[in-house]
């Protein structure tokens, strides 16, 4: 479904909405709601959250690789299992 952008003038506010193309043009009723459904923080970094798991997978690639092929995988490269964990390891 696509989303559409509504604003309204008083109170002066932009409300995005995923909506049916059908509906878009209906009025939108906002009510007040009692407990939140969600808590938005700003300024968090939960990209770092996931790069952790991207290089954890990422190594499981090159290991296997390595495993099924030897440190020599690539036809060009020259990297040995041990630079390529060196170049992969957290920087502190």
């Amino acid at each position: 479904m696509p989303t559409y952008e509504y604003e309204s003038d008083d109170p002066p506010l932009k409300v995005i909405a995923i909506r049916g193309v059908a509906d878009r043009d209906r009025p939108i009723v906002l009510r007040r709601v009692q407990v939140p459904s969600s808590v938005s923080l700003a300024n968090t970094d939960s990209g770092r959250a996931k790069a952790d798991t991207m290089e954890k997978g990422i190594l499981a690639g090159y290991r296997k690789l390595e495993d099924k092929l030897g440190s020599d995988f690539t036809k060009g490269g020259k990297f040995t299992k041990k630079q390529i964990a060196e170049a992969w390891k957290p920087a502190s």
